[in-house]
């Protein structure tokens, strides 16, 4: 997606801030784990 990183480290980033949580058709997904939503979506 344009606008949103992944660094070495898992910390994503959108539009210059960090992101904090990851939400689906609002809810919440994971909690505040943003990185490990991410890697739970792109396992599938």
């Amino acid at each position: 997606m344009p606008g949103i990183t992944v660094d070495r480290s898992g910390n994503v980033t959108a539009q210059g801030e960090q992101v904090r949580k990851v939400t689906v058709d609002g809810k919440d997904f994971f909690g505040d784990d943003a990185t490990m939503a991410l890697k739970t979506c792109l396992q599938k």
